[in-house]
């Protein structure tokens, strides 16, 4: 019985590992198109990433993370083919998927409902029918998910402030789950935005979630956190 569960264990161990070596190579390439779609020499990298973590998955059961993986492939290959192209709204979308491909890497099960990830597949794969969830017209809201607001992220910040309020966006929510560390140079950045009118004249309407207390902290000490409305159980 030791036996097995020790075997077990290893199996996951290399399962993670399998997570740690590809997961990068999704979000970087995932990022990458975000600037710009035109870029066909990512979609290889990312089919290969998305099929050896499902492969990986399915030899040791982990059935969630074969259906994510799943789908994330079949939305490459579709973009690959020019079947589909993946703007903004579709990389966020495919970002989530790799999210929770990532909490894999910290054990057997996401932290996630069956609902939820029955969400996340169902989101990834209405992109192949080009439900594109970008930003909405009927509504102007955008979101937002920030990389490391540190050096390219900055930048990378600005150009998605930018876009969205050239489409006409007039209410953000922006997703702070991956946001450890902030330069002052995106402090400015998100102080402009906060300050600047849409483009019908508006003053933009702007809620936060997944804010970990130390850059909750940052945001306080800046004034910045007076500008937006935090989400209802979405501290971190």
């Amino acid at each position: 019985m030791g036996g097995e569960d020790t075997g077990d264990l290893a199996m996951l161990e290399l399962f993670r590992a399998e997570l740690d070596s590809h997961l990068p190579v999704l979000s970087e390439g995932l990022l990458a198109l975000e600037k710009n779609s035109d870029q066909p020499k990512w979609f290889e990298a990312l089919m290969r990433a998305a099929h050896s973590i499902k492969g990986a998955a399915r030899i040791v059961g982990v059935e969630g993370a074969v259906r994510v993986a799943h789908v994330l492939e079949d939305c490459f290959v579709a973009a690959q083919q020019r079947d589909i192209r993946l703007g903004p709204g579709a990389v966020d979308v495919l970002l989530r998927g790799v999210d929770v491909l990532g909490s894999f890497s910290r054990t057997s099960a996401p932290p996630l409902t069956d609902a939820g990830l029955g969400e996340v597949v169902a989101a990834i794969a209405a992109l192949r029918q080009q439900k594109e969830p970008e930003l909405a017209p009927s509504t102007g809201s955008a979101l937002l998910r920030l990389p490391d607001l540190v050096a390219t992220g900055c930048e990378h910040l600005r150009q998605q402030l930018v876009e969205h309020r050239q489409r006409g966006a007039t209410s953000y929510c922006l997703d702070f789950d991956h946001v450890r560390e902030i330069e002052p140079a995106a402090l400015t950045v998100l102080a402009l935005f906060a300050c600047v009118p849409c483009r019908d004249g508006s003053a933009p309407r702007i809620e936060v979630t997944r804010v970990r207390p130390e850059v909750s902290r940052v945001l306080h000490l800046t004034g910045l956190d007076t500008s937006w409305t935090v989400l209802p159980g979405q501290e971190r």
